[in-house]
């Protein structure tokens, strides 16, 4: 059974991703894996791929060939892009601290890669 937060998440993203082939995710918060779930779901059905970033290591929740999991914070922007490469993402999922300065950060930050 899926979570009420797996079940959230999967009505406000818009229906066109999860057809979306190829698509890739950028997620930033790991913590029990609800999202990360999601988006690894859509990922297997449509050949895409998904890296986490967290400063806590949840590398260990999934063992899916879909998902890389990078131990890090979200502001380490050098060790992020080490990771992801040049890869540009449909979707960019922030949920790590919520202060406006922070959020701010990377969004100005990750926007590009959008």
């Amino acid at each position: 059974m899926k979570s009420d937060y797996f079940n959230k998440f999967k009505s406000i993203i818009p229906q066109h991703f999860f057809e979306k082939k190829n698509i890739n995710i950028l997620e930033f918060g790991t913590e029990k894996g609800n999202t990360t779930s999601l988006f690894i779901e859509m990922c297997e059905n449509n050949n895409g791929f998904v890296y986490s970033v967290d400063t806590v290591d949840y590398s260990s929740l999934f063992n899916n060939s879909k998902w890389k999991f990078i131990n890090c914070r979200d502001d380490e922007f050098e060790l992020v892009i080490q990771n992801i490469g040049k890869k540009t993402f449909d979707i960019i999922c922030l949920d790590t601290i919520h202060t406006m300065d922070h959020v701010k950060k990377i969004l100005l930050y990750y926007y590009k890669l959008l």
